[in-house]
């Protein structure tokens, strides 16, 4: 940790910056950054140390609350949560390979993190830890307060109170030679 002496013989506040340069402070929670890392790590603990984009992608929608996607018509749309990724490559907290095939364009470009972005991915974790739990899930009160204002669709084919007809037996050929 580096300390900011200039701020000090200013006269101003020394401030404590981490090993990526302030980016712990930067980072938001549920955001496209943070669901990367998560998933990364998520990943790491079940011994999957490289990822691809769309398995980080897939991986990281439970954990961030933007549109989480990437391809060749993703970088077209604005503010998606894989956008991050370049901010957390040029941090240092992702490091980007590419994995080997016979033919270049079958090449495809892997992640995953680093000494420092592991560091920073328990840090992240002890400060969300009351906040923690999918973004898919729904708080149990907005399912209360906001009840569907939608009618309900009537049957197409209401029930009718009658049962069905039974269906005959089938009648084998050595039954029928047994009652003829």
């Amino acid at each position: 940790m580096a300390l900011a002496l200039e701020n000090a013989a200013d006269g101003g506040s020394t401030q404590i910056e981490d090993e990526t340069g302030g980016f712990l402070d930067n980072i938001e929670y549920r955001g496209g950054g943070y669901a990367i890392l998560r998933a990364l790590w998520d990943a790491h603990e079940k011994g999957l140390a490289l990822l691809s984009a769309n398995e980080i992608c897939a991986r990281a929608k439970q954990w961030c609350s933007h549109h989480m996607a990437s391809g060749l018509f993703a970088g077209c749309h604005r503010g998606l949560g894989w956008d991050a990724h370049g901010s957390l490559l040029k941090h240092g907290i992702l490091k980007k390979q590419k994995l080997k095939a016979r033919k270049q364009r079958d090449r495809i470009d892997v992640f995953c993190l680093t000494s420092e972005g592991s560091e920073l991915v328990l840090k992240l974790i002890e400060m969300s830890a009351d906040e923690e739990g999918p973004a898919t899930q729904t708080p149990r009160r907005s399912l209360v307060q906001n009840q569907s204002q939608t009618p309900p669709k009537p049957e197409r084919h209401p029930a009718s109170a009658e049962e069905p007809p039974m269906k005959k037996p089938k009648v084998t050929e050595a039954q029928e030679a047994a009652n003829g």
